[in-house]
């Protein structure tokens, strides 16, 4: 089973020429979480990567369809 998912739809992000735009697609979601983590563990260096993934699925917001990331939290 998928313990938890990312979506990848309308992210705000900065596009190439510095300007904030909107941007769809599953290949949004994994670089999304890996940005995620990387400001988790940066902001808690001790975390393992076990602990990292725990706080990502502690602090999920539930969907309907299941566990979402939820970047604020």
């Amino acid at each position: 089973g998928l313990d938890i998912s990312a979506l990848g739809c309308n992210l705000e992000l900065t596009a190439f020429d510095g300007s904030t735009q909107q941007f769809a697609g599953t290949s949004y979601a994994g670089p999304t979480v890996a940005g995620i983590l990387l400001a988790l563990r940066a902001y808690r260096p001790n975390l393992t990567a076990t602990q990292a993934e725990q706080v990502l699925l502690d602090t999920a917001r539930q969907t309907a369809s299941g566990r979402v990331v939820d970047t604020a939290a």
